[in-house]
């Protein structure tokens, strides 16, 4: 019955898309993301498609999997607006997020804005060898893809190293594996931040 459902959907799709298609290069094409669901619904008069069980993966190695989505931008995948909720997981180049619900922005093929929600919503970055570089949670998570930064607010909490940092607002860049906070998102509250010091295993002299 799934793959019934999913044969009916991409060729839905298929027809939604194919004007779209038939104009844009082989390579063009190959660069769409894809888009998987095992059931679809489609209401005319709105523009409204709501899929379930869907999963969605970009060129840039970008996964999101949710419950359901929906978006009224059928025509045209590569500028458009999607909603996610149910157990919402995304997968980053650098780590995974979850959260109760996403608003992803398509551009160009590619994700150009991503804001999650959730009690909380979270997120990891991890290495090469997919060791957990830094992780937070919030209510609030704000992908900044250009900036190579995650903004987390309304009780944001991140953990990086051996240091760990609550407040109202926090900002942690992937790219330096730095957080900062500016003072005038904390609506007049304190940065609470525990620093540990990095043992130097080669000095026989202990860090006060």
């Amino acid at each position: 019955m799934v793959n019934l459902l999913r044969i009916k959907f991409y060729l839905c799709c298929t027809l939604l898309l194919l004007t779209n298609y038939a104009a844009a290069a082989p390579a063009a094409i190959a660069d769409r993301p894809v888009l998987d669901a095992s059931s679809f619904e489609l209401d005319g008069p709105s523009n409204l498609m709501v899929v379930t069980e869907v999963r969605i993966s970009t060129q840039s190695g970008y996964v999101i999997k949710a419950g359901e989505a929906r978006t009224t931008d059928i025509k045209d995948f590569n500028n458009s607006r999607w909603t996610f909720k149910n157990k919402v997981e995304i997968t980053t180049p650098e780590g995974h997020s979850s959260a109760d619900i996403a608003i992803v922005s398509f551009s160009n093929n590619q994700i150009s804005t991503l804001h999650l929600a959730g009690e909380p919503a979270t997120f990891e970055q991890r290495d090469a060898a997919k060791q957990i570089v830094a992780q937070g949670h919030a209510n609030a998570i704000d992908y900044d893809l250009a900036q190579h930064t995650v903004r987390l607010s309304n009780n944001a909490w991140v953990s990086y190293g051996q240091n760990e940092c609550h407040a109202v607002a926090l900002v942690y860049n992937i790219a330096q594996q730095r957080v900062f906070a500016n003072r005038e998102e904390q609506h007049g509250e304190r940065i609470n931040c525990t620093i540990s010091p990095a043992i130097n295993t080669k000095s026989k002299n202990t860090v006060p």
